[in-house]
């Protein structure tokens, strides 16, 4: 697929608009961090680490790998459903 950014400053306010935008993850963080500091902190460094490790599958191809092997698949959502 190729991207033809025939208006560049549409193009920028779009991807702005996405970027900052609050999402579900900072009003959970700011919802801890109303109680305390740490809470909040720990909240964020958990946010982080879930996206370390989403970053780190999505560049090892595990998507691709799943959708080869759909049993893997059926197999981690069991695996979720009963943690």
């Amino acid at each position: 697929m190729v991207l033809n950014l025939e208006n560049p400053i549409t193009f920028i306010l779009a991807s702005s608009l996405v970027i900052f935008s609050p999402g579900p993850a900072s009003f959970y963080v700011a919802g801890q961090a109303s109680r305390t500091f740490k809470t909040g902190l720990w909240s964020a460094l958990g946010i982080m680490a879930g996206d370390v490790i989403l970053i780190v599958f999505a560049g090892l191809g595990v998507a691709t790998i799943l959708s080869r092997y759909p049993t893997a698949l059926i197999f981690i959502k069991f695996m979720g459903a009963t943690y």
